[in-house]
C-alpha cells in the first residue's frame, strides 16, 4: 500500500499534507475503531486474514460493527450456519478503567450464578468493582440496533451478543419502516462462540529489556495485559488475548506491500484502496513511534508518555519476585489531578490499630489494612500512605492521627527518622534519603515527595534505574511490614 507521494515510508518524516497525521491523534480510540471497521467492511479479505490468524475457529467474515453497547469493535463472521464474533477492546491509551456497578444495576447485568459465585466478595456498600474487561465479559448481553437502511440490507434489526439466545423483549427494537423488513429478528451471537481481543499500541519486548534489568519479571504476562482479577471457576481463565496494532496490521499485509505504489488499473478498480493504504501506512509509522516510546521508558522513564503503565507493571513484577510473602501489588491510573500511573501496594492485613482511630462501617468489624503508593510526577517522586481498600469498610476519624500511628511505628527503626515535616530513610548502602511532607488532598492520609534523582542508586552499586526503584520500594515495604504488623 502507498502513502502520500511526498512521504518516505522507510523514514520518520511525515508529509505535512498527510491526512491521517493531521487528524488521527494517537489517543482517539473511537476514531481508530471506526477506521478499522471501515477497513474490514470495505476489504473483507483483510477481515478474513485477521480472523484466520486470531480467531479460535476461523470462518467467513460478514460485517464489522463499532460500539455494540460499549464494545469497541465486533467482527461478525460465520462458520457454516454458526454465528461467531471476534470482540476487540481497543485501548489506544493502553489503560483500562474500572467499572463500579450498583447492586441494583448488577442484578440486571449479571446472572444470579455470577453474583453468587464470582462477585460476592466484590460487594462493598451495595456496589461491585470490576475492570472494564471483566464487566464486558461477565454481563449477560450487549446489543446494537441497526438503522432502517442496514436493517433492510441485512434482514436483521440488530445484533445481540449474549450467554443464551435472548427472549424477544431483550432484543433490539423492531424496525418496521424498512420495506420488506417487518417482523425481522435480531442477529444473535452466543458468547461461547466469541474470541476476546485486547488491542494495545505496543507491547513490552522482554528479550530487549532483559539486559538492562538482568532478569525477566516472573509476574509479567505480555499476552494478557488487561486487568483480570477473577478467580472462581468457570471464570478464572483470562478470556482476553492481548495483541498490538502491529500484530493486527501484519495479519493481513506487510510493510513492503503497504509501501508499494498502486497501479493505474488498481486505482480504477477500487478508488477506496488508495485511502485504505494511506491509513495502513500511517499506522505502521505510528506503531514504530509507540514502540519507541515504550522502549524508552526502560532507559529514561517519562510518566506522561505512552507505555508508562507497562513500565511500572514490569517494575511491580520484579518487585513481587523479591518477597517471600507476597503483598498485593497493582498498577493503577492516577487521579484527575495527577494522571500518571502509580504502583499501589497492600502492605499488610495484620495491623493492630487502636479502636479509637476508626469506626467500622459494617458488622464484620474488619481489621484495617495499610497501603503504600508510589507515583513519579515529573521531577519528583511521591509516596503516599492510606487505609487501602478498607476505606470502603472503615471510617478514619482523623487522617493525621491515623498517619501518626504508622509513622511512630516506623521511627522505632533506626532506618527511619522524622523531624517536623521532614522524613528520611537510610538505605542499605548507607545513603539517607530525605522526603518532604506535602498536604494530602485525596484518600491518602499523608504524602511525602522527594526529587526523582534520589530514586536512583549510587554509582558503583547498580547503574540500572529500574533496579534502584525496585530496591527502594522493596526496602520501604519490608520495613512497613516488619514494624506495622503484629
Amino acid at each position: 500500500m502507498t502513502s502520500s507521494p511526498n512521504t518516505k515510508f522507510e523514514g520518520t518524516e511525515i508529509a505535512e499534507n498527510d491526512f491521517f497525521s493531521s487528524v488521527a491523534s494517537h489517543d482517539l480510540e473511537r476514531f481508530h475503531s471506526e477506521c478499522l471497521a471501515w477497513l474490514f467492511n470495505a476489504f473483507p479479505d483483510f477481515a478474513n486474514a485477521f480472523i484466520q490468524k486470531f480467531a479460535s475457529k476461523p470462518g467467513v467474515f460478514k460485517r464489522a460493527f463499532t460500539e455494540v453497547e460499549q464494545l469497541d469493535l465486533v467482527l461478525y463472521y460465520q462458520v457454516g450456519a454458526e454465528n461467531r464474533a471476534v470482540i476487540i477492546e481497543n485501548k489506544v491509551k493502553a489503560s483500562e478503567g474500572q467499572r463500579e456497578i450498583s447492586l441494583e444495576k448488577a442484578k440486571s447485568y449479571f446472572s444470579d450464578d455470577v453474583l453468587k459465585e464470582e462477585l460476592h466478595a466484590r460487594l462493598v456498600n451495595q456496589k461491585y468493582k470490576l475492570s472494564q474487561t471483566e464487566f464486558y465479559y461477565l454481563r449477560g448481553s450487549a446489543k446494537k440496533s441497526f438503522d432502517d437502511r442496514f436493517a433492510h440490507i441485512s434482514g436483521h434489526t440488530g445484533i445481540v451478543i449474549c450467554n443464551d439466545a435472548p427472549p424477544e423483549s431483550t432484543a433490539p427494537r423492531k424496525t418496521n419502516t424498512a420495506e420488506g423488513n417487518k417482523g425481522a429478528s435480531s442477529l444473535v451471537v452466543l458468547k461461547k462462540n466469541c474470541d476476546f481481543i485486547f488491542l494495545i499500541p505496543a507491547n513490552v519486548d522482554i528479550n530487549r529489556i532483559s539486559p538492562q534489568i538482568n532478569k525477566k519479571p516472573a509476574g509479567f504476562n505480555k499476552e494478557k495485559r488487561n486487568k483480570w482479577n477473577l478467580t472462581t471457576d468457570p471464570f478464572s481463565e483470562n478470556k482476553w488475548t492481548t495483541i498490538t496494532y502491529l500484530d493486527l496490521l501484519e495479519s493481513f499485509i506487510t510493510r513492503e506491500s503497504a509501501a508499494q505504489e498502486l497501479t493505474a488499473d488498481e486505482l480504477l478498480r477500487n478508488k477506496q484502496l488508495l485511502f485504505a493504504r494511506s491509513y495502513i501506512s500511517f499506522m505502521f509509522r505510528q506503531c514504530d513511534l509507540w514502540q519507541a516510546q515504550l522502549d524508552n521508558q526502560f532507559v529514561n522513564y517519562n510518566p506522561s508518555e505512552y507505555g508508562a503503565s507497562q513500565y511500572l507493571e514490569v517494575l511491580a513484577s520484579l518487585l513481587m519476585d523479591r518477597f517471600d510473602i507476597k503483598p498485593k501489588i497493582d498498577v493503577i491510573s492516577g487521579s484527575a489531578r495527577n494522571p500518571e500511573p502509580l504502583i499501589h501496594i497492600e502492605v499488610t492485613d495484620k495491623i493492630s490499630v487502636p479502636a479509637e482511630l476508626f469506626t467500622s462501617k459494617s458488622d464484620t468489624n474488619p481489621s484495617p489494612t495499610f497501603s503504600l503508593g508510589v507515583q513519579i510526577q515529573g521531577s519528583r517522586v511521591k509516596i503516599y500512605l492510606s487505609a487501602g481498600e478498607h476505606y470502603d469498610h472503615i471510617e478514619i476519624k482523623s487522617k493525621q492521627k491515623y498517619a501518626d500511628f504508622f509513622w511512630e511505628r516506623l521511627t522505632q527503626s533506626n532506618r527511619f527518622k522524622q523531624e517536623g515535616n521532614n522524613f528520611s530513610i537510610t538505605l542499605e548502602d548507607g545513603r539517607i534519603e530525605k522526603l518532604k511532607k506535602v498536604n494530602a488532598k485525596t484518600k491518602s492520609f499523608t504524602d511525602y515527595c522527594f526529587h526523582r534523582s534520589l530514586f536512583e542508586l549510587s554509582e558503583g552499586l547498580d547503574t540500572k534505574p529500574i533496579h534502584a526503584k525496585e530496591l527502594f520500594i522493596y526496602e520501604l515495604v519490608q520495613l512497613l511490614q516488619t514494624k506495622c504488623s503484629h
